[in-house]
């Protein structure tokens, strides 16, 4: 029996994305074990996977240090800083996944690719998986944090070359200021510095003309994100697209609060004429707390005068349902809800542009009104992708007031038939692609390819 190790970032859409991929290879009878952090143990456990704790000498931040001075806290942080950098240039992150488990091969998040410079050293059988859309540098596409459309002219082509060239002139820009920063961490300078330590020549291995994380040239990538979503571009060689990956039936954990409430009772008995949205801004930018307040706010206040609408809004766990007072009975508020059943019933969502919030919409047929939260991640390219497929709409979370947002919801729910139909079209191009089962041939050939075994 093989043995696979999935290696996550710690939030809902990354391991959301890997649990059809998960469920495949277990069907199959391989091992699942997931690498992440203590807080979401039991949430694999509940889904039938094994799980190994994330190292806890790998961290660095601590915000359970006492409430005292900044320069206590800064001077404590330096600290754990140090700290980390001397854990992660020893090169030992996964021995004690190895020695425990010894994995036949280790999915990788994109995200945390850095930590894979010790699998190369190692010569562990792994693959890293990208959650978004194709990073590389194109010809034809933007970075993903920019909300450009592409247009067909030469302009455009030039314009693009240059705010691609822009991107790694600021990359390379912070990464050398980022040296003098004591408070800072690079884990990019640090893959580096292991490489000099263990006489890998990085820079010939590695690919850095892409958007946010580099990549590595000769090692396979999944791209999770269905690529007919993506504008018209190049892919490279190693780059292996397996989207869409939701899973469509996964376990998602409903709480009592909303078991109990009326949602179940409002979707059968519902009546054509009230149309439902959905709300949600993901689980992962806490630090957009207040931003994501103030645009709960705006669209509560439209549904308050609003009869024919019916509001479900996941305000996140950080923010307290409790603390809005609502006046209506059309207007619901949880912290967490289970999306894939939501989205099932509802007429339109209203989300940040996260990759898995958008594949489920598509997936299940809803249109959609897409809000950029985090300019640094991929959700203003998402939100362009939408618009450019014509499967739903675009804000500006900063600038929409609510007359403005009610603008975009009508005009959605007025021309919903266009937009489903969009989404049809396009949920048919992902489907019959046939990526998702190609991908998993490719996944179980390069196991077997790599570990001989009879």
């Amino acid at each position: 029996m093989y043995k696979v190790v999935f290696h996550i970032l710690n939030t809902n859409s990354h391991f959301n994305s890997t649990i059809k991929i998960a469920n495949y290879l277990k069907s199959k009878g391989y091992s699942i074990t997931y690498f992440a952090l203590e807080n979401v143990e039991q949430r694999i456990l509940d889904h039938g996977f094994e799980f190994f704790p994330f190292p806890s000498d790998h961290f660095t931040y601590n915000n359970s240090y006492p409430d005292v001075s900044l320069i206590k806290k800064t001077i404590h942080q330096f600290k754990i800083n140090n700290k980390f950098e001397n854990n992660f240039l020893r090169g030992d992150f996964y021995d004690p996944l190895i020695n425990k488990i010894s994995p036949d091969l280790i999915f990788v998040d994109l995200s945390l690719i850095y930590y894979s410079i010790f699998l190369i050293k190692k010569k562990v059988p792994f693959l890293t998986f990208c959650t978004k859309v194709n990073l590389n540098k194109s010809k034809i596409s933007p970075p993903f944090v920019y909300s450009i459309i592409p247009v067909n002219n030469l302009l455009y082509l030039y314009y693009n070359k240059l705010i691609w060239n822009l991107l790694f002139i600021k990359r390379k820009f912070f990464l050398f200021i980022n040296v003098f920063f004591l408070f800072k961490i690079s884990h990019f300078n640090l893959v580096i510095r292991y490489s000099k330590k263990q006489n890998i020549d990085f820079f010939r291995i590695s690919d850095n003309e892409r958007c946010s994380h580099f990549g590595w040239k000769h090692h396979p990538e999944l791209i999770l994100s269905p690529k007919e979503f993506d504008f018209p571009r190049e892919f490279s060689s190693n780059q292996v697209c397996i989207g869409p990956v939701v899973e469509l039936e996964r376990n998602e954990s409903i709480n009592k609060a909303f078991n109990n409430s009326n949602y179940f009772k409002l979707i059968k008995n519902h009546n054509s004429n009230q149309k439902i949205v959905f709300c949600s801004m993901g689980s992962y930018d806490f630090k957009y707390t207040k931003l994501r307040l103030y645009f709960f706010l705006r669209l509560i206040k439209i549904f308050e005068n609003r009869n024919d609408l019916f509001l479900i809004l996941s305000t996140g766990s950080d923010i307290n349902p409790k603390a809005f007072e609502i006046k209506t009975k059309n207007i619901l508020l949880y912290k967490e809800l289970p999306q894939i059943e939501i989205l099932k019933n509802v007429d339109l969502m209203i989300n940040h542009g996260g990759m898995q919030s958008v594949t489920e919409c598509i997936m299940l047929e809803a249109p959609m009104l897409v809000y950029p939260l985090n300019p640094y991640l991929d959700q203003n390219g998402n939100a362009a992708r939408v618009v450019y497929h014509n499967i739903g709409l675009r804000g500006k979370l900063k600038k929409d007031n609510s007359k403005m947002i009610e603008k975009k919801i009508d005009e959605l729910l007025t021309n919903r038939a266009y937009f489903l139909k969009n989404i049809k079209k396009l949920r048919e191009k992902m489907v019959s692609s046939g990526d998702f089962e190609k991908g998993m041939d490719f996944i179980e050939n390069y196991i077997k390819d790599n570990n001989p075994k009879i």
